[in-house]
C-alpha cells in the first residue's frame, strides 16, 4: 500500500487532462486512495481500448476496475459463492484482471506508457498497487456480493441488433436445412470412415515425442474453495502428455501441414510450420455439483485453400482444437472438437451419454458425431483430418507411432506474438477475432447473429451453434446437454 500512496498525490495533475470520471461503487469510491486510484486505471484501460490492444479472453466487470471475470468465474458466483467464501472467489477476478493487464500494459506503444507513468512508480507497479486496493475495497456481505455477481456476467457473442435486423425468425429456416445437411454428412464420415487420403494426399501422423500411457491418471482428490481440483503445474503436465491426441492428417500440400502463427504484417498471419507445435491450455465445466478439468489441444493451419471461385468457407488460417473433459478419477466424460472459429462442434461422449429432450429438440442439436471408443492401456486417440477442409473423418485409438512429433506449447504465448515493430500485440483483436481471416460466408450468415461467422476466434469468444445460442466455453454445456441413459459406471 505504501507504493499507491507515493503517487497518489502527484496523479491528480498527471491525469487532470484525461477527462476521465472515475466510476464504481459509491463504498469503492470511499476507501482511502480509491478516487486517484481509479482514474489511473481508467485512464490506462481507455488508452489500451484506444490502441487496440484489449485482451479478448476476459470480461471487465462494469464499475470495478481491478476485476475481470469470465465464464466459469460468472458462473461460479452465482451457484456456489456465499459470504464465507466471496474472498476467494474475488482473488480469482483480481487474477484473471492481473494476468489481462500482464498482456496489455506492454501491447502499448513506450509513449503511451511514459504518459500513464506516475513519478517515481513504474506504470505496472502503479497499477497493480491500485487494484490491489481497488479489490480490498470491494465488500463482502449479501448486498455487495449480489451486486458484484450481477455485474459479473459474460454478455454472449451473439448480436441481438443483427438478428433482429437479419429477420432472424425467418432467415434461421434455411440455415438450419443447411445445418441438418451437415450433420448428416458428418455422421455418414464417421459411420463409414475412409482410410483414403484423397487425390494426391498422403496420411502423415503428428504425435508427441512420450509413449502412450499404460494407466489412467486421476485428476485430484482434492479441491479449492470453489469447488475446482487442485493440481500442481507438473501433475497438470503430466495429465496433458498422458491425453495429447495423434493427428493423423492427409497431406496434399502446404495447407496441410501444421505449424505456429505469426504475423506477416498487420491483418496477415502466416505459420510457421518448421515449428510443429500444440498449443494447450485448461478449462473447466461444472457437472452436476462437480468441477470437471478441460484439456485443450489447438493445431492451426497456413489456411483452408479455396475449392473455386463459390467457395464461401476458403480463408487464411485455419486450425482444430481437440478437447478432453475429465472426470476426478482420470476417465473422458466427453471429447469435443470445434474449429477456432468455433464452428463444426462435435462431440464424442462416453457410454451412457445420451441428448437430453430439450437438446436433441433444438432447431440446431447438438451433433453427436461417434461414442468414445474405450480406453485402452498403450494406445493414444487418433484424430484423422481431411485435407484441405481440415475437418474431423475419423477418431480411433492404436497403439502405434509417429511419422513426426510435436511439442506441447502453452496456448498463452498465441496472446504475445509480436508485429512489425516488436509489442507483443497477440494473435487476436479485442473483439476476439484474427484480422485477416474472414471468411465470404460471414455476408450469408450475418443474421444469425455471429460477427465475422468463419473467421479464427480466441479462446472464451467461440460461440457454437448459428442457431440458439451455445458457446465452447460455457461451463454448464455438457450439463445442460446430456444426462445419463444408465447408472453411472
Amino acid at each position: 500500500m505504501l507504493m499507491a500512496t507515493r503517487f497518489a498525490v502527484p496523479l491528480v495533475s498527471i491525469l487532470a487532462g484525461c477527462a476521465i470520471t472515475p466510476q464504481g461503487p459509491a463504498t469503492v469510491q470511499a476507501f482511502p486512495g480509491a478516487i486517484d486510484c481509479l482514474s489511473l486505471i481508467e485512464s490506462v484501460d481507455d488508452r489500451v481500448a484506444r490502441a487496440g490492444r484489449v485482451w479478448p479472453s476476459a470480461h471487465a466487470i462494469p464499475g470495478y476496475p481491478g476485476l475481470r471475470s469470465n465464464r466459469l468465474l460468472a458462473a461460479i458466483g452465482e451457484t456456489v459463492v456465499e459470504p464465507a467464501t466471496a474472498g476467494v472467489w474475488i482473488d480469482a477476478l483480481r487474477d484473471l484482471d492481473r494476468h489481462a493487464r500482464q498482456l496489455e500494459l506492454p501491447r502499448l506503444p513506450a509513449s503511451d506508457r511514459a504518459r500513464l507513468k506516475p513519478p517515481g512508480v513504474s506504470l505496472a507497479a502503479a497499477v497493480e498497487s491500485c487494484a490491489e486496493r481497488l479489490r480490498a475495497a470491494v465488500g463482502t456481505n449479501q448486498e455487495r456480493l449480489s451486486k458484484l455477481v450481477e455485474a459479473a456476467r459474460v454478455p454472449d457473442d451473439y448480436s441481438a441488433v443483427a438478428r433482429t435486423l437479419g429477420l432472424y425468425p425467418l432467415t434461421l429456416i434455411p440455415v438450419a436445412e443447411g445445418v441438418r445437411r451437415l450433420h448428416n454428412r458428418t455422421r455418414e464420415r464417421f459411420e463409414q470412415p475412409s482410410a483414403d487420403p484423397g487425390d494426391e494426399a498422403r496420411w502423415v501422423r503428428y504425435g508427441p515425442s512420450q509413449p502412450p500411457p499404460g494407466v489412467q491418471m486421476a485428476v485430484s482428490d482434492r479441491f479449492d474453495a470453489l469447488g475446482r481440483p487442485r493440481l500442481s503445474a507438473g501433475h497438470l503436465s503430466a495429465l496433458f502428455a498422458q491425453h495429447a491426441p495423434v493427428w493423423e492428417i492427409a497431406d496434399g500440400g502446404d495447407y496441410d501441414r501444421p505449424g505456429e502463427p505469426f504475423w506477416r504484417s498487420p491483418a496477415v498471419p502466416g505459420l510457421r510450420t518448421d515449428h510443429l507445435v500444440t498449443h494447450i491450455y485448461p478449462s473447466w465445466a461444472l457437472w452436476h455439483q462437480q468441477a470437471l478439468l478441460q484439456l485443450n489441444y489447438v493445431i492451426w493451419f497456413s489456411e483452408r485453400p479455396t475449392a473455386g471461385p463459390l467457395d464461401i468457407l476458403a480463408g487464411p488460417l485455419d486450425g482444430l482444437i481437440w478437447r478432453v473433459t475429465l472426470l476426478p478419477d482420470g476417465r473422458p466424460l466427453v471429447y469435443d472438437s470445434i474449429h477456432p472459429c468455433g464452428c463444426y462442434h462435435l462431440l464424442f461422449p462416453k457410454p451412457g451419454l445420451q441428448l437430453t429432450s430439450t437438446a436433441s429438440e433444438q432447431p440446431e442439436p447438438p451433433l453427436i458425431a461417434a461414442p468414445m471408443p474405450p480406453w485402452q492401456p498403450n494406445t493414444r486417440v487418433v484424430l484423422r483430418v481431411a485435407s484441405r477442409t481440415h475437418y474431423l473423418t475419423g477418431f480411433y485409438r492404436d497403439a502405434e507411432g509417429s511419422d513426426q512429433t510435436y511439442r506441447l506449447r502453452a496456448y498463452d504465448v498465441l496472446d504475445r506474438i509480436p508485429d512489425g515493430d516488436g509489442l507483443p500485440v497477440g494473435l487476436f483483436a479485442p473483439d476476439g477475432l484474427v484480422p485477416g481471416t474472414e471468411r465470404p460466408e460471414r455476408y450469408l450468415l450475418w443474421p444469425m447473429g455471429i460477427a465475422s461467422a468463419g473467421a479464427m476466434r480466441a479462446r472464451g469468444r467461440q460461440p457454437v451453434a448459428f442457431i440458439g445460442r451455445r458457446h465452447f466455453d460455457d461451463p454448464f454445456l455438457f450439463q445442460d446437454m446430456f444426462q445419463l441413459s444408465t447408472a453411472n459406471p
